[in-house]
């Protein structure tokens, strides 16, 4: 360190880059073309797969959960309702997730095939600096919360949300749930918006938590309406 920061760093982005460049260059070469639109289609399997990749990082949340109380010598009623808490933050991106985004197969153009994936990527490293802030959360129960570790919380949350938001624009919805969607996007950034300015409050750890997520109701709220109305038209 910190030389490895940087070559992780220079890596990471160059596998970023790459795919976007090989697109572009592979435009008027016919058989790269063929072999692009082999490598980007988005088949059941595949958005299988990114569902599995979400679970398994969300589990980060509750591992960081459980290690967070695990450092403690001595539980108290404030360690306990902080765990309980950081726990609900898992479950409601969890229900965000899988009933807004997850089964749904991206618009059928490129462009929208590359946003699908590479938004993942902010969601998933959102839900993992989720459970990093989780576990320094429960450590610090019954503390004064540091100000890096809040705003570490909140940024996350706030960018999980924001990437959900952006990931119903360019997913396939039914006519019938346009609606529905379109209300829910605003619902999803401005509960975003709401919680990344939590990060300039001085709240104690508790009701910082229990604010987050009573903002985090609204989006749950839409995902719980779009569920219930993909069960009805099943039925119908």
């Amino acid at each position: 360190a910190p030389l490895r920061f940087y070559l992780w760093g220079g890596t990471l982005l160059i596998s970023i880059l790459l795919p976007i460049t090989t697109t572009i260059r592979g435009r008027n070469n016919p058989e790269i073309q063929a072999q692009i639109n082999m490598a980007v289609a988005v088949s059941p399997s595949v958005i299988e797969r990114f569902g599995l990749l979400t679970i398994i990082v969300l589990g980060e949340v509750i591992v960081g959960t459980v290690s967070g109380v695990a450092e403690r010598l001595h539980l108290s009623w404030e360690v306990g309702a902080t765990a309980v808490l950081g726990m609900l933050i898992a479950i409601g991106i969890w229900w965000i997730y899988f009933d807004i985004i997850a089964h749904h197969h991206p618009r059928p153009s490129r462009q929208h095939v590359l946003a699908w994936f590479y938004l993942h990527l902010p969601l998933t490293a959102g839900i993992s600096a989720v459970g990093a802030a989780v576990l320094n959360v429960v450590e610090h129960a019954g503390e004064q919360l540091p100000v890096e570790v809040r705003w570490l919380l909140v940024g996350a949350v706030a960018l999980v949300l924001a990437a959900i938001t952006l990931l119903t624009y360019v997913i396939q919805v039914p006519q019938s749930h346009q609606r529905v969607y379109h209300v829910g996007k605003r619902l999803t950034l401005v509960a975003a918006i709401l919680i990344a300015l939590l990060g300039f409050t001085r709240l104690g750890i508790i009701p910082l938590l229990v604010l987050l997520i009573a903002m985090l109701l609204a989006p749950i709220f839409y995902s719980f309406v779009v569920w219930v109305d993909m069960l009805s038209i099943e039925e119908g």
